[in-house]
């Protein structure tokens, strides 16, 4: 593959790495909605990975540094450096697997763990796109206009949208 630098060399400009991973952009749709305190952190994290920012990858890096070593280390950093290092064995699973590790978020170990779970058959740009986000989220508040006070819609969110996820994927 012939990767080459963006003008300002702070990104890989011809890459096929980020080109499968479009469920990151729904993961992000949720976080936003959800008011989650992840967002940025977030952000860093699908920079570094979809798109190579190395400045994005070195917070990524340090971050690892930071928490200190664990069983999948080197694969989370091969992950991060892929663009640079060839690294072929990025996938769905191995990238959520390290957006759930950084993330502290239930809603996103549980797609984790599906993923895991159901591999191959885990279609996680169409399960989780920005569009079948945007749809659930869309759902939740008219949901809320609806039945106001309804005890489904005072739960949380995140285990609103879990149920309505494990409902659509079997």
């Amino acid at each position: 593959m012939n990767k080459q630098l963006a003008d300002d060399q702070t990104h890989v400009v011809n890459h096929d790495l980020g080109q499968n991973l479009h469920w990151m952009h729904g993961l992000e749709e949720y976080l936003t909605n959800t008011n989650s305190p992840y967002i940025d952190k977030f952000f860093e994290i699908k920079r570094a990975i979809m798109y190579g920012n190395i400045w994005y990858i070195k917070n990524c890096v340090q971050d690892e540094i930071r928490r200190g070593e664990v069983d999948l280390t080197d694969d989370f950093l091969n992950i991060l450096l892929a663009h640079y290092t060839g690294y072929e064995y990025v996938t769905h699973r191995k990238v959520l697997q390290y957006v759930a590790h950084c993330i502290d978020n239930d809603y996103i170990r549980k797609m984790s763990s599906w993923s895991i779970k159901w591999e191959d058959r885990a279609n996680l740009n169409e399960h989780f796109s920005r569009g079948q986000m945007k749809s659930k989220c869309w759902m939740v508040e008219k949901l809320a206009e609806v039945f106001p006070n309804a005890y489904m819609i005072k739960i949380s969110f995140a285990k609103l949208i879990n149920t309505i996820e494990t409902i659509m994927m079997f």
